[in-house]
């Protein structure tokens, strides 16, 4: 019995009716799960296929879920399919920042490279979904990334090695009289273990700094996973700076009163007010991964690694912190945001020096008592809560 084959079912699935076997599953996820009737079986017997209803597409926010179901292959990724060979990909455990949910990710990589996003189970967080948008996310990332430190001189940016970069962004520290005249912006897009280093720099050398919060403005959100705060650990940042000592104000408030600004992070939502602000103070040290706006002003700048370049961990909207494990290799030049904050830190004097992101966990854990008991090992699969008392068992 012949049934179509490279069948579009939507933006980002295809269907190849002849390995279908009508079980059914994708039909009952869009109608119990994504909340989205937009499948049905048409035909009778042995011509029965899946199909749209008139008129619609499978265009719902978690349509490649059906993908992962599919126990025989007919529902295939239109991203994915015949792009590169499953068994040629290598894997790690992940999050998904996009949103501050958090969903458990698997990345899978080929030639140092991601391939594709799919959705681990943790109970805690998404069971076993995450949204489309999730999915493709990171192809944003693997264009225009800047993975040389560069300097700029004379209205001109050059290259320079690392050192020399931070160097730089220490010495322009060292010119400012009194903290108040300097302006630290963190982000909500931090891994704990950067947050952490990055709290004890301002609790240290660059105590009395303003210190902002950025990150990516609110979006639409949904009553399945999608939460509206766009960013990714949004409480395990707030909890650790309020933990060290340190406040903050939305970056909103930023002024232009003051002489430098330590800018981390390039996943900020930038009002007009703000980006004036920002352009009409002296100097700008930015640690960023693209040619942003951010970037076109920076003094000093600094490249970082993405997400999955990292090993970490993340605290959900709930409070629920998991794990992130390396996918794949940044260049040599790109460091985590608190690497940097740990090299200037001891280079203002500072003798707090870590090897791995293992160490720092547990000095967080030591400092922060929401974090109390927690190492990287014992984070397991799904994460444990902030606060939880068998986290030290």
């Amino acid at each position: 019995v012949h049934k179509p084959k490279v069948k579009v079912l939507g933006p980002h699935v295809v269907l190849d009716a002849e390995r279908c076997i009508v079980c059914t599953r994708c039909v009952r996820f869009c109608d119990e799960i994504a909340n989205e009737s937009q499948l049905d079986v048409v035909n009778r017997g042995e011509h029965s296929e899946i199909s749209t209803f008139p008129g619609k597409e499978l265009d719902n926010p978690y349509s490649e879920n059906t993908v992962d179901i599919c126990p025989v292959g007919a529902l295939t990724s239109r991203a994915f399919r015949f792009r590169t060979r499953v068994w040629m990909l290598q894997s790690a455990e992940s999050v998904c920042t996009e949103c501050s949910r958090g969903c458990r990710v698997r990345v899978d990589t080929f030639e140092n490279t991601p391939r594709r996003f799919k959705p681990l189970e943790n109970p805690q967080v998404n069971d076993w979904w995450m949204c489309d948008h999730g999915r493709h996310a990171f192809h944003e990332y693997l264009e225009g990334r800047m993975e040389a430190p560069l300097i700029r001189e004379q209205g001109k940016p050059r290259s320079v090695p690392t050192r020399d970069a931070i160097a730089t962004a220490v010495a322009a520290i060292k010119t400012i009289k009194s903290p108040e005249r300097l302006a630290v912006v963190i982000s909500p897009w931090f891994t704990n273990e950067d947050a952490y280093l990055i709290g004890k720099l301002l609790t240290g050398p660059l105590k009395g700094a303003g210190v902002f919060m950025g990150g990516r403005a609110d979006g639409d959100g949904d009553d399945v996973l999608i939460r509206a705060d766009k960013n990714p650990n949004r409480k395990g940042v707030a909890t650790i700076m309020a933990a060290l000592g340190v406040s903050f104000e939305p970056l909103s408030k930023l002024s232009s009163d003051h002489d430098l600004a330590l800018v981390f992070g390039d996943n900020h939502t930038l009002g007009d007010e703000t980006a004036s602000a920002l352009q009409a103070i002296k100097r700008r040290v930015v640690f960023g991964l693209f040619m942003t706006p951010l970037w076109e002003t920076a003094d000093v700048f600094l490249p970082t690694r993405t997400p999955w370049e990292k090993d970490g961990s993340y605290t959900n909207f709930e409070g629920v912190v998991q794990r992130i494990d390396r996918a794949s290799k940044a260049t040599s030049t790109c460091k985590s945001e608190g690497y940097y904050a740990m090299k200037i830190l001891q280079a203002l004097g500072g003798d707090v020096a870590y090897g791995r992101p293992d160490g720092v966990l547990s000095g967080l854990a030591g400092e922060v008592p929401a974090f109390q008991g927690m190492t990287r090992a014992g984070l397991g699969p799904h994460g444990i809560k902030l606060g939880n008392e068998g986290a030290s068992a």
